[in-house]
């Protein structure tokens, strides 16, 4: 359940399309997402990318994930 303070759809619930998507429960770390990896890394413009700077404060993190 969803409570706004103030008028319907005007405050937390405000252009949220109202929808639960089941397509999205998989955990990020399943190993389908992982053989994605090297293509995200790849594109510039896709949705991973990592710093080789960054790599030795993320490692600690990676390994974990």
């Amino acid at each position: 359940m969803l409570i706004d303070q103030h008028a319907p759809g005007s405050g937390c619930s405000s252009g949220n399309a109202g929808i639960i998507a089941t397509s999205f429960v998989l955990p990020l770390s399943s190993f389908g997402h992982f053989r994605k990896v090297p293509a995200m890394l790849a594109n510039p413009l896709g949705p991973l990318a990592i710093r080789p700077s960054d790599l030795p404060y993320l490692m600690p993190w990676l390994v974990r994930f």
